[in-house]
């Protein structure tokens, strides 16, 4: 399944700073991170927050999310 997200500028920015001159791009640096939650069981808590209205967002990073992951030359452009 292919989906698309949409991120802020602000967003867009900060990864590209992160990835810059590191032979990756933004695009699959965002979903190795999103792939790590997922295949390390992370998890969200959400509620409702006093200064609201909306709601608060909790991340739950897996405990051992300290992992090293592999990509080919092909898959290093990504999206």
């Amino acid at each position: 399944m292919r989906q698309e997200i949409e991120i802020s500028p602000e967003v867009e920015q900060g990864l590209f700073k992160i990835v810059q001159g590191k032979g990756i791009s933004p695009t699959k640096l965002a979903e190795i991170l999103i792939r790590a939650f997922v295949e390390g069981e992370g998890t969200i808590f959400v509620g409702k927050w006093k200064e609201g209205p909306g709601l608060r967002v909790l991340p739950e990073w897996p405990r051992f999310s300290s992992c090293i992951i592999k990509l080919k030359t092909e898959e290093l452009k990504g999206g």
